[in-house]
């Protein structure tokens, strides 16, 4: 129970935020006064679609988030969600027919925009995916993901985008500057495009971020032996 708690946390955190910032925008003839019954229904099947996905109910999922939709089509947060069920189902034109209305609604939600990205990258169109990340880093410029992916599909898109790669993990680094999967990354692409200054670099910084975290893996060791001797574990 502890565990899909935690999980159901975690997915929430992307699909309830989704679904509050969409629905904070949109016109107040297209959703429920936050007090109405229709409002504690709508509440009750996302909850419910949200869990019954997590818990391999994939059919029941579809229905509750279904009846957000067809009760109020000009939410953009419940066509967003079914688009990501139809992905994790592999149907990959479903997906994108349902984030297109998504998106027709609320153009500017980085989090539509980013799995937007992710059904065009899945369906093989790169440059599509670079758009719709770039319109997800646009509104968002400190969503990690969003940059992430955005570097990944121009390394794939061909050599001519490596200096914009290069800034977009800079970005990431600036928020996070002891991230070791960029810094692997940036060691990666150095190797491969050939650039000895970028690479020798990268690797300096890989080496500092890597003492930086064992120390402090240490000092957390320290402190639990420090506590584990005087009883308090």
């Amino acid at each position: 129970m502890n565990q899909l708690s935690a999980f159901l946390k975690k997915i929430c955190a992307y699909l309830l935020l989704l679904f509050v910032t969409v629905a904070s925008g949109c016109s107040s003839n297209t959703k429920p006064a936050p007090t109405s019954e229709a409002y504690n229904e709508v509440v009750s099947d996302f909850y419910l679609s949200l869990a019954a996905m997590q818990a391999d109910q994939a059919l029941f999922a579809i229905e509750k988030m279904q009846s957000v939709a067809d009760e109020y089509p000009k939410e953009a947060a419940a066509w967003a969600n079914l688009g990501l069920y139809a992905m994790r189902q592999a149907d990959l034109e479903l997906a994108a027919q349902r984030v297109d209305k998504a998106l027709n609604l609320a153009p500017e939600n980085s989090h539509i925009q980013f799995l937007a990205g992710n059904i065009a990258s899945r369906r093989g169109n790169v440059e599509q995916a670079i758009d719709h990340y770039r319109n997800a880093v646009q509104a968002d410029s400190a969503y990690m993901k969003a940059l992430y992916a955005l570097a990944n599909e121009l390394e794939r898109e061909g050599d001519a985008n490596n200096n914009e790669v290069y800034e977009l993990y800079e970005q990431i680094l600036e928020h996070d500057s002891g991230n070791l999967a960029v810094l692997l990354e940036m060691m990666r692409v150095s190797a491969k495009w050939q650039d000895t200054e970028a690479l020798n670099e990268s690797i300096k910084r890989l080496s500092r971020a890597l003492k930086v975290g064992l120390k402090k893996c240490n000092n957390s060791l320290l402190n639990w032996k420090d506590k584990s001797a005087r009883g308090m574990i």
